[in-house]
Parts: structure tokens; C-alpha cells; sequence
């Protein structure tokens, strides 16, 4: 995505790195980070959901997208 005044990739909504680079550079598996960066849910046996709060889950949703 550009930007209409400069024409430039806007830095807020244009990833910098994939997710695999991102996981390298990080080190970690890059099936780690996949399942951070796109909202990965695990559900254990016996145990409540773990959810983000709507403040915090609006902050993830726009700057992981």
C-alpha cells in the first residue's frame, strides 16, 4: 500500500520483513511466529481460552496485519 501524497510504501501498513525473515532474525521457529503474528489459538484440555483484551486485541490486529 502507497501513500497518495508521496507515493511511497506507507511504513504502518507495508510489513518490513516475511515472516519467515522475521523469525530468522528473531530466532525462532517461523511456525512460532506465524501462529503469533496471525492470531493462533490453542485450546488445551480442561482449561479457559486465553484472550487479549478488546484495548490491547485492536493494537495486535492493526500493527500485525
Amino acid at each position: 500500500m502507497t501513500t497518495a501524497a508521496t507515493g511511497l510504501p506507507d511504513r504502518f501498513t507495508t510489513p518490513l520483513y516475511t515472516v519467515t525473515e522475521a523469525a530468522r532474525y528473531l530466532d525462532v521457529p517461523a511456525s512460532t511466529l506465524a501462529a503469533w503474528t496471525h492470531g493462533h489459538r490453542r485450546n488445551a484440555a480442561g482449561r479457559p481460552e486465553a484472550t487479549a483484551t478488546s484495548e490491547r486485541q485492536s493494537w495486535l490486529g492493526s500493527s500485525l496485519q
